[in-house]
């Protein structure tokens, strides 16, 4: 299955459409064995997502759950320590041996030094795949020229398409790399009814009008729309998508089934608009 579970509700409030903070760990444990049972087997976490890391290796543990799990090493910039001591910490918190892939969290992070480190690590066997978090194309095409990569992570929904419109994608997998996408819901705001949107999202009501018509006309949900993705494009790996709670991870499943039974081109729903496709740039208390 293309669906990889992220974590970061599990150890920190987060996403715009979250109204109930951060999930209970009795909640995740739920989420973790029905995704389990569902065909799951990847769960995407990082250092920097508050507590998730330690719950999801006691849970694990406790549970007797497998999965492969991608992990990010926070902004360098940030701690004092190396890649190799971070790892450290959360291989302990994970209670792993080794992961199946680590990526810096920033792109930016990605230097001679920082490589040599990453590489250092998978000749040891810690990790199987190294990789980078990336926002933007441009730098997505230079890094990988200079650093070989096994995993990039990028942002990727019905309204941001520009890692297709630039053919970064493709490039990608021409060069053997894994892909997987984030932001597949744009942190629960193509989810969200327009009516309960903040007013910095009211310039952008044509998009939203024409999603909704789009979907009407295909006989789909904004959530199933959302995750015709994966079925549409082959070259995307693993769709990466968070849920709050189990009964919404049951409707995701649901909605990726109903998602591969019918043709929908998003193609007229791309926004080249950073404002509305970058979380980051949203006022305070409008992101997460």
């Amino acid at each position: 299955m293309k669906l990889a579970l992220g974590t970061v509700q599990f150890g920190m409030d987060y996403g715009i459409s979250n109204t109930k903070g951060q999930v209970s760990v009795e909640e995740v444990e739920k989420i973790l064995i029905t995704a389990a049972s569902h065909g799951i087997d990847l769960l995407d976490t990082g250092s920097v997502y508050g507590s998730s890391e330690t719950v999801i290796g006691e849970l694990l543990a406790k549970n007797q759950l497998k999965f492969k799990l991608v992990d990010k090493v926070p902004d360098l910039e940030s701690y004092d320590y190396s890649i190799s001591e971070a790892l450290k910490h959360s291989l302990a918190r994970l209670k792993m041996d080794k992961i199946d892939g680590l990526m810096l969290h920033n792109s930016a992070d990605l230097t001679e030094q920082s490589y040599a480190e990453l590489s250092a690590l998978k000749q040891q066997g810690l990790v199987d795949k190294i990789g980078i978090s990336v926002y933007h194309t441009k730098p997505t095409f230079e890094l990988e020229d200079r650093f070989p990569l096994d995993l990039v992570q990028l942002p990727m929904n019905l309204f941001d398409q520009r890692f297709f419109a630039t053919g970064c994608i493709e490039w990608l997998k021409g060069k053997g790399v894994e892909v997987h996408a984030r932001s597949i819901f744009l942190q629960g705001l193509l989810l969200m009814p327009f009516g309960e949107l903040p007013p910095y999202f009211h310039p952008y009501k044509p998009l939203f009008d024409k999603l909704d018509s789009l979907c009407k006309k295909s006989g789909l949900s904004r959530l199933a729309a959302a995750l015709t993705i994966a079925h549409r494009h082959d070259e995307v790996d693993r769709l990466v998508f968070g849920v709050c709670s189990e009964a919404q991870l049951i409707e995701v499943l649901e909605a990726y089934e109903q998602a591969g039974k019918v043709t929908f081109d998003a193609s007229e729903l791309s926004c080249h608009e950073e404002g509305l496709i970058s979380p980051f740039l949203w006022p305070e208390g409008k992101r997460k």
